[in-house]
């Protein structure tokens, strides 16, 4: 049985209007895999001391693929959901994207996804339901509130 997210996530202008709630009929939030952290370093190396010398350090720019299930009373409805959805997050080049769990809420800045999946199966069509996965892409640091001092 597929996984549900207990918590929500919005897709914001940077002015905070909410555009979509992810987790608001028809849509509900699948699995979620968070950006990992990764860095650009550049180091200098001497041939006369081991190891090397830091001179720079960053976080690069990371991914966040998140699952959304869309499900309604016709196909029609649900092909409209998917529409809003996907028009969402290409409206502009950058945007905000939240997600709270039990109260810690994480706010990325993200830009225009990668990618839009969106198969179809005959059991979809059946059921008046589709599965759209987002790659995401964010800045390496988000706005984490909510955290046990």
């Amino acid at each position: 049985m597929p996984r549900e997210i207990v918590g929500t996530a919005r897709i914001r202008t940077l002015a905070s209007v909410v555009l979509l709630d992810l987790n608001a009929a028809p849509y509900t939030l699948g699995d979620w895999s968070d950006d990992e952290e990764t860095a650009d370093r550049t180091a200098v190396e001497s041939p006369w001391v081991d190891g090397d010398g830091e001179t720079n350090w960053r976080l690069v720019s990371g991914v966040i693929e998140v699952q959304v299930r869309i499900a309604t009373t016709s196909w029609a409805l649900t092909e409209t959901a998917r529409k809003a959805l996907s028009d969402a997050v290409k409206a502009a080049p950058v945007w905000l994207l939240e997600r709270e769990i039990e109260g810690v809420s994480h706010v990325w800045r993200a830009n225009r996804p990668l990618s839009i999946t969106s198969p179809i199966t005959s059991a979809d069509i059946a059921n008046r339901r589709r599965t759209v996965v987002l790659r995401i892409p964010v800045q390496p640091t988000p706005a984490i509130t909510g955290l046990e001092p």
